[in-house]
């Protein structure tokens, strides 16, 4: 489907506060781009996985607010684009993720997701299974290779 497709909302559709799926990368980008252009005095609340315990008790506990150089510097967004460069910037960030090994990029989201919401020991044990996972795949080979020859890498998803 294309961006202008009438069931697609770009802004991110129905996004999960907080889980770290959907609260990431190009849709949290997307999502909060139209939240704020749509709606100038909207506020994005934060968890604590984000900007730490003390830090997210004293916005909660004082109703802080922060702006986007703020956010960059204590942590729940690592970068921010210039007016006018949200889109580009989204779409950039995008096509780089996309050139990752595919395989590679779903087992790393899927251990952090686990040892955030599951506890260390299952965070390692989904790191591990996924590094098994990984060690069986054509792109494996492929970064491996792409290493030596000094060229850059070609992953398929396989």
């Amino acid at each position: 489907m294309k961006w202008d497709h009438p069931r697609v909302n770009r802004w991110g559709g129905s996004i999960a506060y907080g889980h770290p799926l959907a609260a990431s990368g190009p849709r949290l980008v997307a999502f909060l781009s139209g939240l704020f252009k749509e709606n100038p005095d909207a506020k994005y609340g934060l968890s604590t996985m984000y900007v730490g315990r003390a830090k997210a008790l004293d916005m909660i506990l004082f109703s802080k607010t922060i702006d986007a150089r703020e956010a960059l510097a204590i942590g729940p967004v690592n970068r921010v684009s210039a007016q006018g460069k949200l889109m580009d910037d989204a779409l950039k960030f995008a096509q780089k993720l996309a050139e990752r090994p595919p395989i590679a990029v779903t087992c790393v989201l899927q251990a952090m997701a686990a040892g955030e919401y599951e506890g260390l020991d299952k965070g390692l044990k989904v790191e591990a299974e996924g590094s098994a996972r990984v060690r069986e795949t054509k792109d494996r080979m492929e970064g491996f290779n792409a290493f030596l020859e000094k060229r850059k890498p070609v992953f398929t998803g396989e």
